[in-house]
């Protein structure tokens, strides 16, 4: 035949079953880049995780709580050691397996779109890669100073001595000894005071017991090695963060905000496309903008300080969005006058 003209896709004569073959061939190299990504991230699995609770580590020093998450089960810190190195081999093997459909699909693709695709996918990347800045250097640190540091200010009930009423319960039913009873020793001991340092000693010794600033723990050098107590803040509910708890947070949390930062990124391919007016999206701004805000209150976690700190990125996304839509619009408009 003869040859393919600029706006024609590329002529490819195939069976339905010579496409599935080429799909199951791609298919298989992605799933081979994915495996080999996730062996090599499996050696960085608990560094990842550490990187991943640094900004809630510094959250509960903020907020003058203890430095440390717990679990629920003995299998869940594997199950989160798995459950990150798995996700980031998924990052990490992304363009290898975008780049293994991009090659199955290009075939019938016009070269302008494959000229488009080409363009959008760098901008897209780019736009992820700001996203997940965002959410991790910003958002994240913000959300949870302000989500723990609010935990933490319940006060403290001071209820005194029992109520008449448990008194009279206690004193007919309970077994507990009298509690008016004065004391058969009321000399009390001489309470013991603890150093206060901003870090461990040069060389501490066996037995040797200090407080440490700015972590609030109580430590103890025992067996040649460093033991910490955490002390809770007074305060009605103490936040104690379960690490799959924590780890799901962040993902659902990054997530959002990733798909969130593609709003020019669509907003452009619907001004390429020509499917809408630019025109007509900015006379709907008032609602544009409340859907932002709306858009953050769904994709990150039930807080308003969250809801604000996606919608005010959002609202920005919007108008950077608006000023491309305008231009691909306007280029499109051009070429079809012209052609």
């Amino acid at each position: 035949m003869a040859g393919d003209t600029p706006d024609q896709p590329e002529e490819v004569s195939m069976h339905l079953s010579e496409h599935l073959e080429a799909l199951r061939y791609r298919m298989i190299l992605a799933l081979v880049g994915v495996l080999g990504a996730g062996v090599v991230m499996l050696v960085f699995g608990r560094r990842i995780t550490a990187w991943l609770c640094v900004p809630l580590i510094e959250a509960q020093r903020a907020a003058r709580v203890p430095t440390e998450t717990y679990t629920l089960s003995p299998i869940a810190g594997f199950a989160v050691y798995l459950k990150v190195s798995m996700i980031a081999a998924l990052v990490v093997a992304s363009p290898w397996v975008v780049y293994q459909f991009w090659q199955f699909f290009a075939q019938g693709m016009y070269p302008s779109e494959r000229r488009a695709v080409r363009l959008l996918a760098p901008f897209s990347a780019a736009m992820t890669a700001l996203g997940v800045g965002f959410m991790y250097y910003l958002m994240l640190p913000v959300c949870l100073w302000f989500l723990i540091s609010f935990t933490a200010s319940f006060p403290l009930i001071d209820v005194g001595g029992p109520s008449p009423m448990f008194s009279a319960l206690d004193k007919v039913y309970g077994s507990h000894p009298n509690t008016d009873a004065s004391p058969t020793n009321p000399a009390s001991p001489p309470s013991a005071v603890l150093p206060v340092l901003t870090g461990p000693p040069e060389a501490p010794v066996d037995g040797q017991v200090w407080f440490q600033l700015p972590q609030g723990q109580l430590k103890v050098q025992l067996e040649g090695h460093t033991r910490s107590v955490a002390l809770r803040p007074a305060s009605l509910v103490s936040p104690l963060i379960e690490i799959g708890q924590y780890i799901n947070f962040v993902l659902v949390l990054g997530v959002g905000v990733v798909i969130a930062f593609q709003l020019p990124v669509g907003m452009l391919v619907a001004g390429w496309v020509g499917i809408i007016n630019p025109s007509l999206i900015a006379g709907y701004r008032k609602y544009c903008v409340a859907s932002c805000f709306g858009l953050g209150m769904l994709l990150t976690p039930p807080d308003v300080l969250s809801m604000m700190l996606l919608g005010f990125p959002l609202w920005c996304l919007f108008e950077f969005g608006l000023v491309l839509m305008r231009l691909a619009y306007r280029r499109r408009e051009r070429a079809s006058a012209s052609g």
